[in-house]
Parts: structure tokens; sequence; C-alpha cells
């Protein structure tokens, strides 16, 4: 590999670290992007989702959420963020009666526009980061328990380099008295990116391992979620949040993730052949101090 093209990746690695550093001490292992989070409605209620999540977004938090999936899902997600950074999520979930549900999905976090450098610092050419996940699920129902499996195939470029690589989910949700959610997932099990560089570089990926619980009262529009995550051997970080259907079609969030707070809301807008749903998060960026937002969209057919 030639010098500049050398400095050009120290360079880029270094400043993608940064990107991706977030409060706790997490950000900085392999495979960063996976635990950014996905889903507008996730990020509002602080990430705090495993036990919770029901939408086409499960594949990522929980499969073993995507049996209350009913019918036919699409999701889309784009996070507005600064410094030429760019996520977004697209998922698509269908439920084959009481058999079982499938789901795909592609996520994607990335830097454009990096400047490469010689090694006299002289500008030579842009060149992008760019890092995605592709994920397929399967999840099962056996009465109140359900049980999840996803497949992703990772990865990623940087400048002329590449690397790919493969990880497994799997997880559980449990129903108790038909208003309690237990959701247990252990995510990027056997993990790892091999770089195509002349070391064939390997990165293996931290085990991540999320327990949750949520309450979905019968009597009150409302959800209340709380949840720990480990990443590798990181001390564990705690998450809550809630979601108010102020009415049937309008309702509000807020969380708690790792000393942030986040928000958000959404509007329904239902329809015979399909309904469609906008959701909206407000969370704290991990470059400056200020809130980044979130738009989701959703289609049930």
């Amino acid at each position: 590999m030639r010098l500049q093209h050398t400095l050009s990746i120290f360079f880029a690695l270094s400043l993608t670290s940064q990107f991706l550093l977030a409060s706790d001490e997490t950000g900085g292992q392999s495979g960063a992007f996976l635990r950014r989070g996905v889903g507008s409605r996730a990020l509002a209620m602080g990430n705090a989702y495993t036990s919770v999540a029901n939408d086409a977004s499960a594949l990522y938090w929980n499969p073993a959420g995507l049996p209350q999936i009913k019918n036919a899902e699409l999701l889309g997600m784009y996070s507005i963020l600064s410094f030429d950074r760019q996520q977004l999520f697209v998922s698509f979930a269908n439920s084959f009666s009481d058999a079982f549900t499938l789901g795909v999905g592609w996520f994607k976090f990335g830097v454009t526009n990096i400047d490469g450098r010689d090694a006299f610092g002289n500008p030579t050419q842009k060149f992008d980061d760019s890092q995605n996940s592709f994920m397929l699920s399967l999840g099962k129902a056996f009465g109140d328990v359900a049980v999840g499996v996803t497949g992703k195939y990772l990865n990623h470029f940087l400048f002329d380099q590449s690397a790919t690589g493969f990880g497994v989910d799997v997880g559980t949700n449990i129903l108790f008295f038909n208003t309690v959610r237990v959701g247990l997932v252990v995510q990027d099990i056997a993990g790892q990116l091999r770089w195509n560089t002349e070391s064939s570089l390997k990165e293996t990926l931290p085990l991540t391992t999320r327990a949750g619980l949520s309450v979905h009262p019968d009597f009150v529009p409302v959800v209340i979620a709380a949840e720990i995550v480990k990443v590798g051997g990181a001390d564990p970080v705690y998450r809550a949040g809630g979601e108010w259907s102020i009415v049937e079609f309008f309702g509000v969030r807020a969380g708690y993730d790792s000393e942030n707070v986040a928000f958000g809301g959404f509007a329904r807008m239902p329809g015979e052949a399909f309904s469609v749903q906008v959701d909206y998060a407000a969370t704290r960026d991990v470059l400056e101090n200020q809130f980044v937002h979130h738009v989701s969209l959703r289609l049930d057919f």
C-alpha cells in the first residue's frame, strides 16, 4: 500500500472513531455502528426497546418480537447528522399465518468527503467510510413465548480497502399476564470482520447482551420500559423509556440512555388498504452538545 494511502486510512480511522464514540466506553470497540440504534420509536424511548420491539425494527432489536407483526410491514428511518455523516435503516417484515414471521433489513452508517493527505500533509483526494449490516431474521411464537434469530452480513469500505464478516443475534420474548413482556437478546455471536489487507486483519465484535422488561397496561394507553445492556467487558448501561398514546392516532415518547435524554412522538393515519405512521425522535449527538433528529416512516399492509 502506498504511503499516502496508509496515512489517509489512519486519518479516516481516527476521525471515524471520534464519530462513533459515545458517552460510555463501548463506542471505540469493533462494529460500534451496530450499537447506534434504529427506528425513531426506539430512539425516542431511550433505546429501551428489547422487550417492546413489535415492528419491523425488531430484526435489529430482538427478532423474537417479530411474531407480534400480524401482516406485512415496511419501515424506513433517516437520521439528520452533521459532519457528512449518514445513517439510514430500511426493513420489511411479513407474517406467514401462525407459522413464523420473516424479516429483512439494511442498516448503514458512514462518513463522506473525508480529506486524504499525503506524507507531507498535502491534500490528495476525498474518500468515504461506509459500514453496512444486511439482516435476515426469523421469529416464531409458541404461545406466550417467542424466539427469534437474525443473521447479519457485514461490510466496511474505507478508501481502497474493505472488510467483510458475519454475526448472529438470538433472542426471546415472553408475555406475562397479558400486560408484561420480558425480552432477552444476545447479539453478534461469533461476530467478526476480516480486512482484505496483506495481513488479513481480523476484528472480533464484542458480544452484546440486553435484558429488558416492559409494561403495557390494559386500562391506560402507555408503555413503560427499562433494560440493562452489557457490551463485551464494558460496564453495564441502563436505559428507560415510555410512550403515551394521547389519542388513537397521536402520541409522545421520552427516554433515558446512559445519562442522555431523548424524546419524540408519532402520528398515525389509518386506511383500509394500509396505514401510515410517521415517527420522530431527538437524541443527543455524540459529537456536539445538541440534539440530532431522526424520522421514520412505517407502512402496514
